[in-house]
């Protein structure tokens, strides 16, 4: 993408012309020029033959009103039912958004190239995603914020099934598909988190604050996006992670329970040892992530430590309270039920 600042003398002459009256000082008319000369045009996104000029902060778009407005009914009520004085430059109206150049381009693309933002299985960016959704949320371009919250539902699953072992999927920091996301992406979970409170995909919130929760604290405030959390959400991310922690504890406390008939000595030296394990395991903070704190290797191991009377209940137990936790988990956020929440998902979805 090759983008072109506006040349100087077209803007001074732009300023000249937007001049309400001939006798406005040349010093104001050479400061407008001056101030201009940083926008950039979008090349990609500059149509000669269109006839609106968008600009985000130093970021001009030349795209058509007619598609723009016949999209989306708050642009149609800026630049059509109630305009208002809109500034000119080369003979365009000109209307200025409030967000950054970067997002307004993800937005537009999505618009105006049918290739750019397909609904899954197909890949796309996230930060694309984030901005897309957001954007689309804002000016209520409905086909865009629906095709979003497909590719957001799908990475940012309601289902327990798929966060057991999510954490430990490694997959390209700039790419999302149905089931994946970065090991580490922290800024990108909390940056959904706070989309997904904007744009109503409530589905999704207990997911994405779950996996915010497994981070260590130290890396949790180093965000800057955690300073661009509300005060609500910050609290309850940290609720959040007080629960998620004592929900580990509650899924082992299998190893507290002797089995009735359990058929030999060693399983209660063996329950000693990994309780030991889990106190090991909670000092280096690895206890915030219940779902997965017990992972297959440790089942493999316990069998050559455990009968398998005591091996079949402590999974039964341990399954049995993981389903319990999960089935909390939206209350943490103030929100419905796992089934109204997924009857809202359904809603949302449906073509």
């Amino acid at each position: 993408m090759v983008n072109h600042p506006i040349p100087k003398l077209e803007l001074l002459n732009s300023a000249a012309s937007g001049c309400e009256s001939d006798n406005e000082s040349v010093a104001s008319v050479a400061q407008t020029a001056v101030e201009r000369e940083a926008l950039t045009q979008v090349d990609e996104l500059w149509f000669e033959e269109d006839n609106l000029i968008v600009r985000a902060n130093e970021s001009l778009f030349r795209v058509s009103k007619g598609f723009l407005t016949a999209r989306s009914p708050v642009l149609k009520e800026m630049l059509v039912e109630n305009p208002g004085k809109l500034s000119t430059m080369l003979g365009c109206p000109v209307l200025v958004l409030p967000h950054s150049g970067t997002s307004v381009t993800h937005f537009l693309k999505a618009l105006f190239d049918a290739d750019y933002f397909l609904p899954p299985p197909q890949r796309c960016s996230m930060p694309a995603l984030m901005e897309i959704l957001h954007l689309a949320h804002v000016y209520q371009v409905e086909f865009l914020r629906k095709r979003a919250l497909l590719h957001f539902s799908a990475l940012f699953s309601s289902s327990m099934a798929d966060v057991v072992g999510l954490m430990s999927v490694n997959a390209d920091k700039e790419s999302l598909d149905d089931r994946t996301l970065p090991a580490g992406a922290g800024g990108v979970l909390l940056a959904a988190f706070q989309v997904a409170s904007e744009v109503g995909a409530l589905w999704s919130i207990p997911t994405i604050a779950y996996r915010c929760c497994t981070m260590d604290l130290a890396g949790l405030f180093a965000l800057p996006e955690w300073d661009s959390l509300s005060v609500t959400h910050r609290r309850q991310l940290m609720i959040a992670r007080d629960k998620q922690k004592f929900a580990t504890r509650l899924i082992s406390r299998f190893l507290l329970v002797e089995i009735e008939h359990c058929s030999t000595f060693a399983c209660r030296a063996a329950r000693l040892h990994w309780l030991k394990l889990v106190d090991d395991r909670s000092m280096n903070g690895l206890d915030s992530d219940p779902l997965n704190f017990w992972r297959k290797e440790d089942w493999r191991d316990m069998r050559h430590e455990f009968c398998e009377v005591c091996l079949a209940e402590y999974k039964r137990i341990c399954s049995e309270e993981k389903i319990s936790f999960w089935s909390e988990l939206p209350r943490l956020f103030e929100l419905p039920d796992w089934q109204e929440l997924h009857r809202m998902e359904e809603e949302a979805l449906k073509a």
